[in-house]
């Protein structure tokens, strides 16, 4: 176990080429605390459908406490403070203990849609453009209780939406009233939902999408 590890000034390329399922670690290592100051990434994804996503994110500063080789993703996810950009707009992640648990908040402003849309999936991923703010407010609690308990408020912004070309007879005849839809409300659209994730999908996660770290209920409200 290393007590603290400090990274300044990263720079380099993650480049996305394939989808990873379970990741076991070559070896096991705990981090007490890890931090990142000024950090700059050009991420690259070609495993999505219609083609690679591409962001600069840059990160201000970043705080995990503890960082672990087996809980990596939901440590960087629920158990961090950050700040930085990506594509140049603002994101923020604060944590903070609460009775028998943490509580997280994820906050974005302005997203760019043709970035974010192939992860959100859904009706949402025929976007091809506009803004999106993000804030999502999530708490859990240690022992047998396993659940992670998620409110989303997702605000669409001056979108535009389209049939997918490759789409099939039956998803075109779904997806045309639905992209109707999103286009009436182009403007400004919310989206407000609460999720429930069992925390146990992110054990050796590489990735969010590793696991197929997906919601176990839903309660949505528009």
């Amino acid at each position: 176990m290393f007590e603290s590890v400090e990274v300044e000034r990263l720079r380099g390329t993650y480049d996305r080429v394939g989808l990873a399922d379970k990741l076991q670690p070559r070896k096991s290592f705990r981090l007490g605390r890890l931090v990142v100051r000024e950090a700059a990434v050009q991420y690259v994804d070609q495993t999505r459908r219609h083609g690679a996503v591409q962001a600069q994110v840059r990160v201000e500063s970043l705080v995990v406490e503890p960082l672990r080789s087996d809980w990596a993703v939901f440590d960087l996810l629920f158990r961090s403070r950050a700040a930085g950009q990506i594509n140049g707009r603002r994101f923020s992640i604060a944590t903070q203990a609460i009775p028998d648990g943490r509580q997280t908040r994820w906050q974005g402003q302005g997203l760019p849609m043709e970035l974010v849309a192939p992860y959100l999936g859904g009706p949402l991923a025929w976007i091809t453009s506009g803004e999106l703010d993000v804030d999502v407010a999530d708490r859990w609690q240690r022992g047998d209780e396993a659940e992670i308990e998620m409110h989303w408020l997702l605000v669409l912004r001056d979108i535009k939406a389209e049939v997918p070309a490759d789409a099939s007879g039956t998803v075109r005849a779904v997806a045309k009233p639905v992209v109707a839809f999103l286009n009436k409300h182009s403007v400004r659209l919310p989206l407000e939902f609460e999720v429930a994730i069992d925390r146990q999908r992110f054990h050796f996660a590489a990735s969010p999408q590793a696991r197929r770290v997906g919601p176990r209920r839903r309660r949505c409200r528009g």
